[in-house]
């Protein structure tokens, strides 16, 4: 502490000279007296160019540090995530749990820090319609935003989910319980009953492996070995085809559900199975029942619903769930 050092020095001064005329003994002013009658010889600097160039030098080696430092942060290799699966809950929001998914680092902002997008397929590759991880400098946290249609960006200051005040530059050192969601009753942040975020990088060294080593890492995204399944490749893969324990009575409602559901491979006639939110989506296979069902993931819970009703909200938000149309039309 600068104020510290300053006090002793100054106190040492007091000493010195209370000690100098004489106020302690005759032996330490004596002693005192040859110390100020030392002096210390200048060494002679053989060149008058010395010191400027030891300036420039040392200038210059630290703008290359700069330089070297600025660099690594654009391409973000400083932050401990570029690829991200968060689960919202949806106590406070429903629509909320519908943005649960991956999130990769799209761009820096205006501070050097991450903007990380969800990689929905179905909004395309720009960044319109897009849910967005953001800092907001107004707010001085970190949020989460999504636009009001597919044509518009997000504004990471027009939030649905929001951070306490912070400065720090890497979003994953938050812990969960600093996020919190809009609560459209207390018109205020209220603190989310469930939030969960996990790095889902393969590309580098983390705490979650690469790939459980059942799979390899492309592109920072994990392809797993036949009979594994997941981010991470940390699940077996599902049973094709399911059925449905009907002793209790099976699935409650009015409606008749079916009691056999299969995963459906894409329209694309590849052997990838139809999956939603990392996990796999059931389709009713008999005709047992009066209209195709689906047991699909929305982010947050699993929901049976009979197909036409998934397809109008599909129609009517796109981005809700990732199924395209051309699976819906094969399912049909």
């Amino acid at each position: 502490d600068f104020l510290a050092v300053t006090f002793v020095s100054t106190l040492d001064d007091i000493v010195f000279t209370l000690a100098r005329e004489g106020y302690f003994s005759k032996k330490i002013k004596k002693e005192t007296d040859r110390v100020c009658r030392v002096r210390v010889p200048k060494k002679e600097i053989d060149s008058h160019l010395f010191r400027p160039l030891v300036f420039i030098i040392v200038s210059s080696l630290m703008l290359v540090g700069y330089v070297a430092v600025v660099s690594e942060q654009r391409i973000g290799y400083f932050l401990s995530c570029k690829s991200v699966s968060v689960q919202f809950g949806d106590e406070f929001s429903a629509s909320l749990g519908f943005f649960s998914g991956v999130y990769e680092v799209s761009h820096f902002d205006r501070n050097r820090r991450p903007v990380y997008l969800e990689t929905n397929a179905a909004a395309g590759s720009g960044r319109e319609g897009k849910g967005m991880f953001a800092y907001c400098d107004d707010l001085e946290a970190w949020t989460f935003s999504y636009p009001n249609n597919t044509a518009h960006v997000a504004d990471p200051c027009y939030w649905h989910a929001k951070s306490i005040e912070t400065d720090v530059y890497d979003m994953m050192t938050l812990r969960p319980s600093d996020w919190f969601a809009y609560g459209r009753l207390a018109k205020q942040p209220v603190p989310f009953q469930h939030f969960h975020s996990i790095c889902v990088d393969c590309s580098r060294s983390s705490g979650r492996g690469s790939c459980n080593g059942v799979g390899r890492c492309i592109d920072n995204r994990c392809v797993c070995d036949p009979g594994r399944y997941g981010l991470n490749c940390e699940f077996e893969e599902p049973c094709a085809t399911v059925k449905v324990d009907t002793e209790l009575g099976g699935f409650p409602g009015f409606n008749r559900w079916s009691e056999y559901y299969s995963i459906p491979r894409h329209c694309n006639d590849t052997s990838e199975e139809l999956s939603v939110y990392g996990r796999p989506v059931f389709i009713s296979d008999d005709e047992t029942s009066y209209s195709t069902q689906v047991i699909l993931f929305t982010g947050r819970r699993w929901i049976i619903a009979p197909m036409v009703n998934v397809y109008h909200n599909v129609k009517q938000n796109p981005r809700m769930v990732y199924i395209s149309d051309c699976d819906l039309v094969k399912a049909l």
